[in-house]
């Protein structure tokens, strides 16, 4: 049969971790467990009541020493993806910032084009309005002086 480990003495290692918090994972655990609480103490006796209770508070020991590295590393994962978040938006406004900064030439010079095409805009709308209206001929008028 394989080595039975004393429960009191169960212990997950950091390195362990990702690998035993996975489907079925953590069977090895508790068949070791089950193969250390699986004798029938006489409960006639104080000393087999006793020893009932005994076996109880050791697989909640046993419990606790694989529970709480696993909530642990299960803390961590949550905090990752904050990071990940944090990390990625610190990127994206150090890269759009980048763009704009290295875009800013053209922008203004986009703006200057457009200022300059509205300013000549509006000079030949002035120049239009100061012009004297010119007087339409009419197709009469026309036939007039052709005769």
């Amino acid at each position: 049969m394989g080595e039975i480990i004393d429960l009191a003495l169960l212990d997950v290692q950091p390195e362990q971790v990702p690998t035993l918090y996975v489907e079925n994972g953590l069977e090895k655990f508790l068949d070791q467990i089950r193969l250390q609480v699986n004798e029938v103490p006489d409960l006639s006796t104080a000393k087999g009541r006793a020893r009932v209770a005994s076996l109880a508070a050791q697989v909640s020991r046993s419990k606790t020493a694989v529970e709480k590295p696993g909530r642990e590393f299960l803390k961590r994962l949550k905090e990752q993806p904050k990071i990940f978040e944090t990390e990625l938006r610190r990127f994206i406004i150090k890269c759009d910032s980048l763009r704009d900064e290295v875009r800013r030439p053209l922008t203004e010079w986009e703006q200057e084009r457009i200022a300059a095409e509205q300013a000549a805009e509006a000079e030949r709308q002035r120049i239009e309005a100061d012009r004297p209206p010119q007087r339409k001929r009419s197709k009469n008028r026309l036939k007039l002086t052709m005769n």
